[in-house]
């Protein structure tokens, strides 16, 4: 599979090769991505779509970053903007700046506590709409209503994932806060 990729702030063609694992458990609306390696070696593939949250934690220099950049390059390389979009906060404003280029991204990478805000207000927003669309539809989650989006035409939902990167940091008010909650729920 061949898809473009930014690296070092400029695009590169990168060719993987299908892994067995992964081409045979992957079904339609699922995210199927590495998160590690069996006590054999072999990489070890998940499907994070019906993950609602995914906390990785760790000491200093354990390599928490270095995970989540390889899921996030994973994905982005493996599935295109219009299944799979991103919302990216780096408190540190160097370890996620190279994503900028990347399609998938709803916003650039945030480093602003601001705007970081704001991003969750928006997404509490865009919960309740996704919501009410599955309501309407009948469907159960994202992968039936897309399903059926085939064939009805009703707008298709790309999966969302947000990376939260030292999240701690950033100081909420009590309506961004509230937001949060309904978003984590």
């Amino acid at each position: 599979m061949d898809n473009d990729f930014l690296t070092g702030g400029a695009a590169q063609n990168c060719a993987y090769e299908d892994n067995t694992q992964q081409s045979n458990m992957s079904q339609a609306g699922e995210i199927i991505t590495p998160i590690g390696t069996k006590a054999d070696g072999e990489s070890f593939f998940q499907d994070i779509s019906q993950i609602p949250h995914f906390l990785v934690c760790g000491f200093s220099g354990a390599g928490k970053t270095s995970f989540v950049q390889t899921v996030t390059t994973y994905i982005a390389t493996h599935y295109p903007p219009e299944e799979v979009r991103f919302i990216i906060y780096d408190s540190k404003n160097v370890d996620y700046t190279v994503f900028n280029a990347m399609p998938h991204l709803i916003i650039p990478v945030i480093t602003d506590d601001r705007k970081a805000a704001g991003a969750i207000s928006w997404l509490s927003k865009e919960l309740k709409k996704r919501l009410k669309l599955l309501t309407e539809s009948s469907a159960k989650d994202i992968v039936t209503y897309n399903k059926q989006f085939a064939a009805s035409c009703n707008e298709k939902l790309p999966h969302m994932f947000v990376i939260l990167d030292d999240f701690s940091s950033v100081q909420l008010d009590n309506e961004t806060a509230a937001s949060l909650m309904n978003v984590l729920k």
